[in-house]
């Protein structure tokens, strides 16, 4: 599971090659690891996105959502399947112990 964000507002191309994620404007060309990435915020409708980015992003769970000409979000992607570490990490939650559940419990309550 990525941790950046990424926002592309101006024309651009997205593709997908060797684990990367290839950005083409203007600018110049950017490249960022696909692992990286947990949210792909494309707010333009000048943006092409291929669809071999597409399925990588969904593989790994991140989030692409879509805006129209308003800056309005309208779409976004969801996996089918689960994230194999996110089960993992639900199954050792399950099995903790009672009073290491309470403790956390209230600390969550008391943050609300």
């Amino acid at each position: 599971m990525g941790w950046r964000s990424v926002i592309v507002t101006q024309h651009a191309k997205l593709s997908y090659t060797s684990h990367l994620m290839v950005v083409q404007t203007n600018d110049g060309i950017n490249q960022i690891p696909i692992e990286d990435i947990e949210l792909l915020l494309v707010s333009t409708t000048q943006a092409v996105i291929t669809s071999a980015l597409l399925s990588e992003l969904a593989k790994r769970e991140a989030k692409v959502i879509f805006v129209d000409n308003t800056l309005q979000p309208v779409c976004e992607t969801v996996s089918y399947y689960p994230n194999n570490r996110s089960y993992e990490l639900i199954e050792n939650e399950f099995h903790w112990a009672k009073h290491r559940k309470e403790i956390l419990w209230t600390r969550n309550v008391n943050l609300s």
